[in-house]
């Protein structure tokens, strides 16, 4: 009877652990499926947001079909929050109604004439509001073939200096240096390379040997481009510091209420 019992008493135990067992892999299958729908249901949101912004950043010359579009269909009238292309879309719209509404009262072609003009001068002001952003400005600084042609304008890498950057001695000694050569460029890159292995070699009495033994195999090129990695030419390399240029990079091109840029006066106007 006893062992009956606990026989028993082990099966029931048996079919607990399996209930919960399976209980446990019903969380955790219950739990994967919550997880994935909800990094579905966030991945929808971020793809939503990103063709919101993207929207809210196009003209309607680029994509016509923005004017009709459910999400900005009752954008009739421009707005502090609204980015520059939302306006004009908006005034766009409006013009597009007014111009609808008037010409099926009225029955006047002049209306329509008066809206087409009306368009175009928008299109015209958004080219021009826009020119500066869409130059495209070609950096010739990085091409090798260029550099050797102006070289001559900056401060050339050398043994003692391979960096370029301003040496104390330098800022009464040669106040009128040239900034260095951007170490961006390729041909700068090597120069700098060069100079510093010579700086080396230097210190151990011109012996050549040192080059072979620091700078040889492809492991020790490795190990010296990961050592450089630690220094770099600064911001400004003249006697003194170019403050103009750096103010105007700063702040030359901001756009200011103070300037008389009107739509920057009630861009963050609350009212």
């Amino acid at each position: 009877m006893a062992s009956s019992s606990n026989e028993t008493y082990i099966g029931k135990n048996t079919g607990q652990m399996k209930d919960e067992t399976f209980s446990e892999d019903n969380i955790i299958t219950k739990t994967i499926k919550l997880d994935n729908a909800n990094n579905a249901n966030n991945a929808n949101n971020a793809n939503n947001a990103n063709v919101a912004n993207n929207e809210n950043s196009i003209f309607w010359i680029a994509n016509p079909s923005i004017l009709f579009s459910k999400n900005h269909l009752t954008e009739l009238w421009p707005t502090e929050k609204m980015t520059r292309e939302q306006k004009l879309n908006a005034i766009t719209r409006l013009v597009i109604l007014l111009t609808l509404a008037g010409f099926f009262i009225s029955n006047n072609y002049k209306i329509l004439v008066t809206g087409i003009v009306s368009i175009v001068f928008l299109i015209i002001t958004y080219k021009i509001l826009n020119k500066d952003v869409n130059a495209k400005v070609n950096e010739t600084f990085s091409n090798e073939n260029i550099y050797d042609k102006v070289k001559h304008n900056f401060t050339n890498p050398t043994s003692a200096n391979p960096i370029m950057n301003i040496l104390l001695p330098e800022i009464q000694d040669n106040p009128d240096r040239l900034e260095a050569a951007p170490a961006y460029n390729k041909a700068v890159e090597k120069a700098i390379n060069q100079e510093t292995q010579d700086f080396i070699v230097t210190n151990f009495n011109n012996d050549e040997t040192i080059r072979k033994k620091l700078f040889d195999d492809r492991g020790d090129k490795f190990d010296f481009e990961c050592s450089m990695r630690q220094f770099y030419s600064t911001a400004n390399t003249r006697v003194p510091n170019n403050q103009n240029e750096f103010a105007r990079f700063c702040y030359g091109n901001m756009a200011s209420c103070k300037d008389g840029d009107v739509e920057m006066c009630f861009r963050n106007s609350d009212h």
